[in-house]
């Protein structure tokens, strides 16, 4: 994966790309070698240099078919609005 624009880094074990408005992360929760049967693998982001980033093992999987599930995690947001008069409410992320 080569990356453009923020820089990118990796910071225990997480992918962290520095935007405009804050930090993303990039997580890998789920890895598995896809075969008749779906085994479990670890594995982590790689710095290969120059803003492009790869994946590691500890066991050998370059004649398999891996599968790894990234999950991206906003680190920090803020939500604001109102309607009517708009005197304006706040709104966290955990309010649905």
């Amino acid at each position: 994966m080569k990356f453009h624009g923020g820089p990118t880094s990796i910071e225990k074990g997480k992918l962290v790309m520095n935007l405009r408005f804050g930090d993303l992360q990039e997580n890998i929760p789920n890895s598995w070698i896809e075969d008749i049967n779906k085994k479990e693998i670890t594995v982590a982001f790689k710095d290969l240099g120059n803003q492009i980033f790869g994946f590691a093992s500890s066991i050998n999987i370059s004649d398999k078919k891996i599968i790894i599930d990234p999950v991206p995690t906003r680190i920090w947001g803020s939500y604001a609005g109102g309607f009517g008069e708009e005197y304006g409410e706040t709104k966290t992320d955990i309010q649905k």
